[in-house]
């Protein structure tokens, strides 16, 4: 595991992260309402999942196991990863505690996809967690999120600072 944080502090593969993850991300925000998927993802009041649930069809129930299965079940990796690396290659020695918001999010969307698949196949109703995970993982995410924006915005310094200083002959 140390291993795998320690590559993350590689700006090669910060590039490489958001060259997979942005796109990812994108791409989740656009099929929602392209395909007009309804999903029980960011309601975290348990009886209004329930409710939600109890008005799809087994069509909208098929759609969402299909994105919770797929797309929803590799997209924590990227974003985590994604802004984890940022935190870490844009902070130092103190980009792991910045690291942690996402890294939380993480095993939390996990539980969370494997509670939304065990409700949609009517397996098993454990909906009551969604209470907890979903809003700390929400916002796990929106820290690591804006925990890179400001690496973003840090590296944007640094360059142009680069630039307009004059360079010692």
């Amino acid at each position: 595991m140390g291993t795998i944080i320690n590559s993350l502090r590689n700006p090669k593969v910060l590039v490489f992260l958001m060259i997979i993850a942005v796109p990812m991300i994108l791409f989740s925000k656009w099929i929602v309402p392209y395909a007009n998927l309804m999903l029980i993802d960011g309601i975290s009041d348990p009886e209004g999942a329930r409710i939600l649930l109890s008005h799809m069809t087994s069509e909208q129930i098929t759609e969402h196991l299909w994105f919770t299965n797929t797309l929803d079940l590799i997209l924590p990796f990227a974003a985590a990863s994604l802004f984890t690396s940022a935190a870490m290659n844009a902070f130092g020695k103190f980009g792991w505690i910045l690291a942690l918001p996402p890294l939380a999010a993480l095993p939390l969307d996990l539980v969370e996809g494997v509670v939304q698949t065990l409700a949609l196949i009517n397996t098993a109703d454990l909906l009551d967690i969604k209470a907890y995970t979903t809003p700390v993982k929400s916002m796990g995410y929106k820290l690591g999120f804006l925990i890179s924006l400001v690496a973003l915005i840090k590296w944007i310094i640094v360059k142009i600072m680069k630039f307009i200083q004059p360079k010692a002959s």
